[in-house]
């Protein structure tokens, strides 16, 4: 984003970018705006859009709809690394009750995920809410949901610890941008590595350490 932007001003400028014609678009919080919704119908793609509570009155209005009914339910399990998620969707299909779904271009369904965590003897219970304008079962959404976070999860977490990204302190944008490519070319050049099954830190630190290693990373043709 540019200076004295922010995300809500950004992402249709991307969107007007992109091809999204048959696309599912996913945002977070920040970007469920009505123009943004309207900006992806227009642009004959799909939304899914996490709710919160800055939109008071239609918040309140999608999760009390979850008191007294579902349309379609669907539970799935995930394990690793010493924890495990239950992922718990329920969707609701008939918003006549919904006042402020004239507001929102496209709305067919709202969706809630409740994500109950086990990490030994702690649980922990959490509710999102989302509003689509795909008519979709609760299944497609539980999995649909899990994938955005998997942006976040997988490539970022991946470049802040193997490439220390959150540390850097690079300020000019143009450079900021160079080196946020650079790392994302290194990181798929040591994703692509079958050769050895370190880490992607530690295949860092061996392609600095070892000439031989760096060159057979380069010369990887599955790159």
């Amino acid at each position: 984003m540019a200076d004295k932007s922010n995300e809500i001003s950004a992402i249709p400028a991307l969107l007007s970018l992109l091809n999204i014609k048959g696309a599912v678009v996913s945002i977070d919080a920040m970007g469920t705006q009505k123009a943004i919704a309207e900006k992806i119908i227009e642009s004959q793609g799909d939304y899914i859009l996490a709710l919160k509570q800055n939109h008071e009155t239609f918040y309140d209005q999608v999760t009390n709809q979850f008191n007294f009914r579902e349309d379609s339910y669907s539970q799935h399990l995930d394990k690793g690394h010493g924890r495990s998620e239950i992922r718990t969707c329920k969707v609701i299909h008939e918003l006549n009750w919904i006042d402020e779904k004239e507001n929102w271009k496209g709305i067919k369904s709202i969706i809630k995920i409740t994500s109950e965590r086990i990490i030994g003897d702690s649980r922990t219970t959490q509710n999102r809410y989302y509003i689509s304008s795909l008519q979709a079962d609760a299944a497609y959404f539980n999995q649909a949901i899990r994938t955005h976070w998997g942006i976040e999860n997988q490539l970022h977490w991946q470049l802040d610890v193997g490439f220390a990204e959150d540390y850097n302190t690079t300020r000019n944008s143009q450079a900021a941008q160079n080196l946020a490519v650079v790392r994302k070319i290194a990181l798929n050049i040591l994703k692509a590595d079958k050769t050895s099954k370190a880490s992607i830190k530690a295949k860092r630190k061996m392609a600095g350490w070892n000439h031989k290693f760096l060159l057979t990373l380069i010369a990887n043709k599955n790159f």
